[in-house]
């Protein structure tokens, strides 16, 4: 028994902070499949993957006007030739690949989405015409040819129906919460915390938009922004313009543990964005006992409870911001008492978890093959649902 997994890139994973957790997982699966083919399409880290026992191919890049599709001949026939019992993507657009090959393999895929519209992101990042009409073409067959479309979020999969998948099953992203809950708290000065990628979707602006206000109650407030991109230097100029340059720091793209170790010294944590999919940095401050104030956006609306773990204010607007956080930093006792039920409620997003429901559902698609390792996982479906809260929609 095999398993393919395609992916834009290993090192796109390792960007998003995502990469030590795509290696446990890998290690998962080789405890149910003989074989772990990874599809990297953009490349990355192939040294990496053949040093931890994995076959991993690559396929070059997509600067092609039409994107990765123009490598869809190259992967189907390599996939054709690896022959494996089921094929899985992280991602609407990877997608592609797998319900193509598995047709022609007449096997089974599972596709994930992250995204609520790839076609919207596509808009938003002002590529061709021509990327559009493909990006939209696949937004409409990939949902209705895979077998089994999973969502990492309510919203998401709502979005997937509507784009006529025949069967969706929600798994939340999962989280390294070891990571994260065993840290000691270190907050002693007035920090605020972001971590993202510095997009105009993260709305990080809004953000810095707060802090004169802020610096109005605390004069020693500090905000750190952790992470890169585009809108980086627009930015680090609207804190320049603001006169907020001093308490205003950019630290760029940080590791996994530095970021932890960042949360150690944060009393509030803050996630300004217009859109989520579903935010991993949110549940990891989250888990490791932080005051959170976020926009009241679908994404966040299913992972915190207003008033309860966290704080949901109206997104893009500065002032309820900095009066959010302001609350927060006034009052210590109510920071920690949010924290601790933010903590309890970051559990079910325990990686753990998420990855023994993506096995049971491996183990249900491809258990007519009679695997005695695959029947016997597939006893522990519900278990392993009632876990993480997990649904067939």
């Amino acid at each position: 028994m095999s398993i393919c997994v395609i992916l834009d890139s290993l090192a796109a994973s390792e960007k998003k902070g995502d990469l030590e957790l795509f290696w446990y997982e890998m290690r998962r699966l080789k405890e149910i499949f003989s074989r772990v083919l990874i599809f990297s399409l953009r490349g990355g880290y192939s040294n990496e993957a053949k040093k931890r026992g994995f076959v991993i191919y690559t396929f070059g890049s997509s600067a092609h006007p039409l994107g990765k599709a123009i490598l869809l001949p190259k992967v189907v026939l390599t996939l054709l030739l690896a022959r494996p019992s089921l094929i899985r993507s992280y991602g609407l657009e990877e997608g592609l690949f797998a319900v193509v090959s598995a047709k022609l393999l007449r096997v089974p895929c599972v596709v994930s989405v992250h995204t609520e519209s790839q076609l919207f992101w596509t808009l938003m990042s002002g590529r061709s015409q021509l990327r559009r009409i493909v990006t939209a073409l696949m937004e409409n067959i990939v949902p209705r040819s895979t077998d089994v479309l999973v969502a990492v979020s309510s919203r998401i999969a709502t979005y997937a129906r509507n784009c006529g998948a025949r069967r969706i099953v929600v798994i939340p992203a999962g989280v390294n919460l070891s990571l994260f809950q065993a840290l000691p708290s270190e907050a002693k000065d007035r920090v605020i915390l972001f971590a993202g990628n510095l997009t105009s979707l993260k709305n990080v602006q809004t953000l810095i938009h707060a802090m004169p206000q802020v610096l109005e109650t605390f004069p020693d407030a500090k905000l750190i922004v952790l992470g890169d991109g585009p809108q980086r230097e627009y930015l680090e100029t609207v804190a320049k313009n603001l006169g907020v340059t001093e308490q205003v720091e950019f630290k760029g793209f940080v590791t996994q543990s530095t970021f932890a170790q960042y949360l150690r010294q944060t009393q509030v944590f803050v996630l300004p964005s217009l859109l989520e999919g579903s935010p991993k940095a949110l549940v990891e401050a989250m888990a490791a006992g932080k005051a959170i104030v976020a926009s009241d956006i679908p994404a966040t609306r299913e992972i915190i409870r207003h008033g309860y773990d966290g704080i949901l204010v109206p997104k893009a607007n500065s002032g309820f911001f900095a009066e959010a956080i302001c609350s927060l930093l006034s009052d210590i006792p109510r920071q920690r008492e949010i924290g601790a039920r933010a903590r309890k409620a970051a559990e079910r997003f325990d990686i753990s978890k998420t990855i023994k429901a993506w096995l049971d559902l491996y183990a249900r698609m491809v258990a007519r093959e009679h695997d005695p390792k695959l029947i016997e996982l597939s006893r522990s479906s519900l278990l392993c649902r009632k876990a993480i809260g997990m649904s067939d929609n």
